[in-house]
């Protein structure tokens, strides 16, 4: 969806009063068959917008849908989301974002669906989202940065997510917290789920590919997820429009994405990323191909690593899968 189409939404819908299409034809320059042209194409998205001649058009309603009309009028981002394609289904948006890095897509794209049919987190497990209820979207960033950065990424998309997920409960404190190094989750169970993918080379790095799933509005969940994941609407008690969160959550990370690439490490946001820890206080176990690491939570340090006092003393862990003592 191009920017005049997007342009004729935002005019369309920021009045309930009728405006002829002469009128949004001046305002962009474009001809009345051209406005008649970009209406049609939102009407085909499901935009409802009345049309009478000599009265002209008037919007009445649009989908919760995170298309590009609906979120890219909302951003303050210089680069990210400017580009925002909208799948109704694709297999995975992580896959799609790597087609179009491989063809020189621009840094900051963005690619939404509503439906994944082979979406996945990490260690290959299968993410479940009902379609239309929830975000699955994945971003292309080229950072001009060393590859042994990257594994920061995914715990700085958690750090800019939480303010952006915060604002959703309003006024009533959230439960959400960051689980190292790549989930969010609320009273313990998963609300988000994030996963990088990169193509590197010696100390370059082509492009990096930042896929994030988010339980919006799902009220249930298979049979084995039940006691492990939740959503905004099962935590909030209501449901939460797609296109603003996604707006939001874009806006948020932008600047936190920047600052990270112009110096070297976590270090700014580690009051965040430790006040809001999941693992704080905690006995861990920690699963990877070497075998399991017991300790106790000890600290995030600037690098991303994780820190624990192990029985022979303090360790670092670069990854793995965390779990808490005493939970499966």
């Amino acid at each position: 969806m191009n920017a005049t189409t997007i342009r004729i939404y935002e005019l369309l819908a920021e009045t309930p009063h009728w405006q002829s299409g002469e009128q949004l034809g001046h305002a962009l320059g474009i001809s009345r068959g051209a406005v008649a042209k970009h209406v049609g194409q939102l009407r085909e998205r499901g935009c409802v917008i009345e049309a009478v001649s000599r009265r002209g058009y008037r919007f009445v309603s649009a989908p919760d849908a995170p298309e590009a009309f609906a979120v890219v009028p909302l951003l303050t981002t210089r680069v990210l989301g400017r580009h925002l394609i909208y799948l109704d289904e694709t297999d995975w948006t992580n896959r799609e974002a790597a087609r179009l890095a491989q063809a020189g897509a621009a840094e900051g794209t963005v690619v939404v669906a509503a439906a994944q049919t082979a979406g996945r987190g990490r260690f290959q497990r299968h993410w479940h989202s009902q379609p239309g209820l929830n975000l699955t979207f994945s971003l292309l960033l080229r950072p001009s940065l060393e590859p042994a950065r990257i594994p920061q990424l995914p715990i700085l998309a958690a750090a800019a997510l939480l303010p952006a997920l915060d604002r959703v409960f309003g006024d009533t404190p959230s439960k959400l917290a960051i689980k190292w190094p790549n989930d969010i989750l609320a009273d313990g169970r998963k609300l988000c789920g994030i996963l990088c993918e990169c193509e590197t080379e010696a100390d370059l790095v082509h492009h990096i590919i930042l896929g994030i799933g988010i339980n919006v509005n799902s009220r249930r969940f298979p049979v084995d997820l039940r006691e492990t994941a939740t959503s905004l609407a099962l935590e909030t008690g209501r449901s939460t429009a797609l296109a603003p969160l996604l707006a939001d959550i874009l806006n948020s990370f932008e600047p936190l994405y920047l600052q990270w690439c112009g110096i070297s490490d976590l270090a700014p946001f580690l009051p965040l990323l430790m006040s809001r820890s999941h693992l704080r206080g905690r006995d861990l176990a920690i699963s990877g191909a070497a075998g399991t690491l017991h300790g106790r939570f000890s600290r995030i340090l600037p690098d991303g690593r994780l820190e624990i006092e192990a029985p022979e003393g303090l360790t670092t862990v670069h990854s793995g899968d965390v779990t808490l003592k005493g939970t499966p």
